[in-house]
């Protein structure tokens, strides 16, 4: 009941600060990407490139702003630091009209979690981990990055099922 309250909590937050709660414009356009397009984020959206869906390139994302997490994975070694997008930032372009999201990675393999679990723990799309590039064979190009170390509640088997990794898209609902 506590963590329902929280999660609420921090999704009223959220989309305060955002901007989202008004949005002045349902389906206002975005700019087009101009060089490969990396992510694709659709569903319950208002701002999107196309009418159905935002297409992001990486100068796009990264121009949304960046952030660092410090952290142990159980995929790694010690902790490392991981550069990325916030993701309050990046769903805050999109304008979320739903309240949960599905990540898939190139693989298919996807995870459901409610935007409010992403933005209440301040989790990232990461892009680089200690300064390189991720690359497809090192778990990117996009890897959804928890702060792990900042709290336990974040070291469990429901938090790391939703580390996606080789992101490629997201779908709101």
């Amino acid at each position: 009941m506590v963590n329902q309250f929280l999660q609420a909590a921090a999704m009223a937050v959220y989309l305060l600060f955002a901007g989202v709660g008004n949005q002045a414009k349902a389906d206002a356009s975005m700019q087009q990407p101009v060089g490969k397009v990396v992510l694709t984020v659709g569903g319950a959206i208002s701002n999107t490139t196309d009418g159905k869906q935002a297409l992001f390139d990486l100068e796009q994302l990264k121009a949304l702003g960046k952030e660092e997490i410090r952290t142990s994975t159980p995929w790694t070694n010690g902790e490392v630091t991981f550069e990325g997008i916030p993701l309050t930032k990046l769903l805050s372009a999109v304008g979320p009209k739903g309240g949960s999201i599905s990540v898939t990675a190139l693989n298919d393999y996807s995870a459901n979690m409610t935007v409010a679990q992403l933005v209440g723990a301040g989790a990232i799309l990461a892009y680089a981990v200690d300064g390189k590039p991720l690359s497809v064979r090192d778990k990117g190009p996009f890897w959804i990055i928890f702060p792990f170390d900042t709290d336990a509640k974040y070291r469990n088997d429901d938090y790391w099922s939703k580390s996606v990794w080789q992101v490629k898209s997201m779908t709101l609902q």
